[in-house]
């Protein structure tokens, strides 16, 4: 009968917490758990692997200077329409069933990464704009702030990412994460911009941030590329060494000492 009881009151718990968008602690509970593994966890895995198979699908030409970010394959999204069409109704969900919750706006800007890789600009600009206009999660803020950066250097909107960069160089708290999106973020903006110099410190600060060996790898490679198209060898071997730790792909660790002895 204690059994029963107990089974009866969580069933009143969950069933209310589903039923009601009051503001009470449990409905907090259940609706942060919920949108949490039911629907914002799901949407992001989905929406990183998209990203991965975009940047195992692509071929790097080591003859030329690497990009700072991998190009978005339109083939490599279509293939993935399916994912992430269950990514955006996952996020949606997240958004209109658990509104009380705290994964809303971080919901919203899954959608932005979902219409950003799907080339909808508007719609990835207005979800961008809406999360730091609205959330209250300073690391959060800064994510979109970022993307909304790396958005306008894509329509070439300069103004508006001198604007956005000028904004950001005055945030404060910015986890090692964004700082790492952001100084690569900025190489972008240069490299946009051919301002040979102005890559290369960028990518120099990038790489203390880096997130793990594989990126730190690859743009201690980019790094190497670029000092030695200014003609400055001893830099790029220096560079082309570090870029064979972390286990690079083969190609990229052939052409680092290939290009390691070129460059003594």
């Amino acid at each position: 009968m204690k059994r029963f009881s107990g089974l009866a009151v969580v069933l009143f718990i969950f069933i209310g917490a589903c039923s009601s968008e009051r503001n009470t602690f449990t409905n907090r509970a259940f609706h942060n758990l919920t949108a949490h593994f039911n629907a914002y966890y799901l949407a992001d895995v989905k929406i990183k692997d998209v990203e991965n198979q975009v940047f195992k699908n692509y071929k790097e030409d080591f003859t030329q200077v690497l990009p700072v970010f991998i190009p978005i394959d339109s083939a490599t999204i279509q293939q993935n329409k399916e994912k992430l069409d269950s990514a955006r109704e996952l996020s949606s969900k997240a958004i209109d069933w658990h509104r009380i919750s705290k994964w809303v706006d971080d919901s919203y800007y899954l959608l932005g990464k979902i219409d950003y890789l799907q080339a909808q600009q508007d719609d990835a600009l207005n979800a961008f704009k809406y999360v730091n206009s609205n959330s209250k999660d300073k690391a959060l803020r800064h994510q979109a702030l970022i993307s909304l950066l790396r958005l306008y250097i894509d329509r070439l909107e300069y103004e508006n990412a001198n604007f956005t960069i000028d904004y950001l160089s005055k945030e404060t708290e910015i986890s090692d994460e964004n700082r790492f999106e952001l100084f690569k973020t900025l190489a972008y903006y240069y490299e946009s911009r051919a301002d040979q110099n102005g890559v290369i410190g960028a990518l120099d600060r990038a790489v203390a941030f880096a997130p793990d060996k594989k990126e730190e790898s690859r743009i201690n490679f980019i790094l190497a590329q670029r000092y030695q198209r200014e003609g400055l060898d001893a830099l790029a071997y220096d560079y082309y060494r570090k870029a064979l730790d972390g286990n690079p792909p083969y190609e990229r660790s052939f052409f680092c000492h290939t290009l390691c002895t070129a460059s003594r």
